[in-house]
């Protein structure tokens, strides 16, 4: 017998319904893709631009033909450019304040974050030999020192000051 309107069934209402958000969202990548449509803020291209070149980084070690230590070492090179990328991030802030002398537009949380971080994994590098872990954590471990140093010599003031 024939299902009425009476009969609607909820299960296929919600599959229909993720069927057509996830064909919205096509629409939406295939349309910024090809520059039909606008991205509605610069942050959103950055992380559309991080998210894409991540997604290839990790199809390329899936893909690619490696054994598990080649694939450990592509990935490792990887990911500690990118944590280059983020210890080096404060580097036009640093040559801001020593233009200016005032440690005013160093962000403390962060520079905190980023040091202790940069200790504890530079630490552990050295602990286990494993200079892949040790350079690039001691390396942002030192650009925070010089966060701190300049926080020290050059004191936060006030834009009226």
């Amino acid at each position: 017998q024939p299902k009425g309107v009476d009969d609607a069934d909820p299960a296929g209402d919600a599959n229909d319904d993720r069927q057509n958000r996830l064909v919205e969202v096509g629409k939406l990548i295939v349309q910024v893709t090809t520059q039909e449509r606008e991205i509605p803020s610069p942050h959103e291209k950055t992380t559309t631009i991080i998210t894409a070149f991540w997604l290839i980084i990790l199809s390329l070690a899936a893909f690619l033909p490696f054994s598990a230590r080649q694939r450990e070492l592509f990935i490792g090179i990887v990911v500690n450019c990118n944590l280059v990328f983020f210890y080096a991030a404060p580097l036009s802030m640093i040559a801001k304040v020593l233009k200016t002398r005032n440690s005013a537009s160093i962000h403390i949380p962060s520079m905190a974050t980023a040091t202790f971080n940069g200790i504890f994994w530079g630490g552990f590098g050295i602990a286990t030999k494993d200079l892949v872990i040790a350079v690039p954590n001691t390396l942002g471990a030192g650009l925070g020192f010089v966060q701190v140093a300049l926080c020290f010599l050059f004191p936060r003031k006030d834009a009226a000051e």
